[in-house]
């Protein structure tokens, strides 16, 4: 169960690392949103229209010169998940094997054997209806 978690999660976080670096690596549309988030602050506020514009070039500048070393970062932990994957796989097959072959062994073990009768197992059967005859009989009389 913890392997399977682990697993479920070790995709979650490749699948948000991937959206994160597509993210990264185009600096068109983060520009694009950070005109637009400039100018949704200067309609709020006209009065500091300067302020947003200079927070706003700050923003690019930090991304701009910032980008690569977290992007490098990203691309790290994307390749360590990687080969993580696989490990959590193998770990998960082998420990649902197990289960699987613990489960047949249960089985196994717990279906009744048939015993065959031996001479001598028959012979008391038989002898069984004889004896309980004579102790039945001399108490009825």
């Amino acid at each position: 169960v913890a392997t399977r978690k682990l697993l479920t999660e070790n995709k979650v976080h490749q699948a948000t690392l991937n959206g994160l670096v597509s993210d990264l690596s185009n600096a068109p549309a983060f520009s694009e949103r950070v005109d637009t988030e400039v100018s949704e602050a200067s309609e709020e506020d006209p009065k500091n229209k300067a302020v947003a514009q200079v927070v706003g070039k700050m923003w690019k500048d930090m991304r701009k010169y910032g980008m690569p070393f977290f992007l490098s970062h990203v691309e790290e932990q994307q390749k360590w998940l990687q080969r993580r994957g696989p490990e959590l796989q193998k770990e998960l097959d082998g420990a649902t094997a197990e289960l699987r072959g613990h489960y047949h062994k249960l089985i196994v073990q717990a279906t009744p054997k048939l015993v065959e009768k031996s001479a001598s197992a028959t012979q008391v059967s038989m002898l069984w209806p004889l004896l309980s005859l004579a102790f039945v009989l001399p108490s009825l009389f």
